[in-house]
C-alpha cells in the first residue's frame, strides 16, 4: 500500500523491489502491472503501467501487489537450504515541486525479510510381516480374536532446527496397547485414561532424515476387532498430531496424518483383502 504523505503533489513516482535471498526462485516473481526485470531481480512500477504514479496529489492512496514463491527447501543437485529466507528491498521515488518552479527528488528504502519455515515431515505405517516385533494372530483380521501390529512413526526435517516436537494419537476403543516399544530409550509413553500415545521428541536438528538417519520409533498395538466389523478395514490408530517450533523463522509448526488402518500400504506380505475383517468359523 503506498501514500502520498506530503503537504505537495509528487510526480513521476516509481515503486521498485528488488529480490534476493538464499531461497528466492527467480522464475516465480510475478507483477500485477509492474515489469520484473529478471537480470537484476527487480520488478518496477512507473507512470508507463500505472497511471496513477504520473501525479499523486496530497493524501492520495493506493496498491501494487505481486507473487512469488521460495525454492524448494530439498532437491538432489543442491542438497538442503539451510536458514531460507528471500529479501524484499522496496524503493520508493518521486520529484515534488520546491519554491522558484523546481523540484527535488525524494526516495525511501524499506527492507523485508522473509524467513521460510522449515520441511517438518511425519510419516506413519502400520505393518504385520516387517518391523522390530513379531507380530500374531490372524490376517485377515477376525472378529473376536486378537492380532497385533506394529505402528511406526518417521520424522524427517530439512531447513531449520524444531525444538519441542510431540507426535500424539488416541487408539480407538478395540484397540489394546501393548507395551512394547522400539527404539527404548525414546521418550514415547501412554496414557491409558485417555488412551492416548504421545512422543516426546523434543529437538530435531536440521537435515534429519537427509543428511543423517530420520528419527523414528515404533510400538506394538493389540486388535479385536468386533462383529460389526466384518466386511470393513478398521483403524488401528486414529489421527495423529504432531507439531514443534522452527527456531529460525521462529514459528509453532502444526500438522495431523490421516488414521492408520488395517490396509497396511507400507508392508511387503500385504495381500488383497488382507484388511477386511471376516467372521469366525
Amino acid at each position: 500500500v503506498w501514500k502520498n504523505n506530503l503537504p505537495t503533489r509528487i510526480v513521476n513516482a516509481s515503486i521498485s523491489v528488488k529480490f534476493s535471498g538464499s531461497a528466492f526462485d527467480r522464475t516465480s516473481v510475478s507483477g500485477d502491472r509492474g515489469f520484473y526485470n529478471s537480470l537484476d531481480n527487480t520488478i518496477v512500477w512507473d507512470k508507463n503501467n500505472v497511471t496513477d504514479f504520473v501525479i499523486i496529489e496530497p493524501g492520495e492512496t493506493g496498491k501494487i501487489s505481486f507473487t512469488f514463491r521460495p525454492l524448494p527447501l530439498f532437491s538432489s543437485g543442491k542438497g538442503i537450504i539451510s536458514k531460507p529466507e528471500v529479501s524484499l528491498s522496496t524503493k520508493v521515488t518521486g520529484e515534488v515541486n520546491v519554491s522558484g518552479g523546481g523540484s527535488n527528488g525524494e526516495s525511501a528504502t524499506v527492507l523485508n525479510v522473509a524467513k521460510v519455515s522449515t520441511g517438518l515431515q511425519l510419516l506413519g505405517s502400520a505393518t504385520y510381516s516387517v518391523g522390530p516385533f513379531k507380530n500374531t494372530g490372524p490376517i485377515p483380521p477376525v472378529a473376536d480374536l486378537e492380532t497385533t501390529y506394529t505402528v511406526t512413526w518417521n520424522v524427517r526435517n530439512s531447513s531449520n532446527d524444531v525444538t519441542g516436537a510431540v507426535v500424539t494419537t488416541t487408539l480407538p476403543p478395540y484397540v489394546k496397547w501393548f507395551n512394547r516399544i522400539y527404539p527404548e530409550d525414546e521418550d514415547l509413553s501412554y496414557d491409558e485414561n485417555t488412551k492416548t500415545v504421545t512422543w516426546r521428541i523434543g529437538t530435531i536438528s536440521a537435515g534429519v532424515g537427509y543428511g543423517s538417519l530420520a528419527r523414528e520409533t515404533s510400538f506394538q498395538v493389540k486388535l479385536v476387532p468386533s462383529l460389526s466389523h466384518v466386511g470393513s478395514s478398521v483403524r488401528i490408530i486414529n489421527e495423529t498430531a504432531f507439531s514443534g517450533t522452527d527456531t529460525f523463522a521462529g514459528i509453532l509448526l502444526k500438522g495431523s496424518k490421516i488414521p492408520l488402518t488395517t490396509r497396511m500400504n507400507n508392508d511387503p506380505g500385504f495381500k488383497p483383502n488382507d484388511d477386511i475383517v471376516v467372521s469366525p468359523e
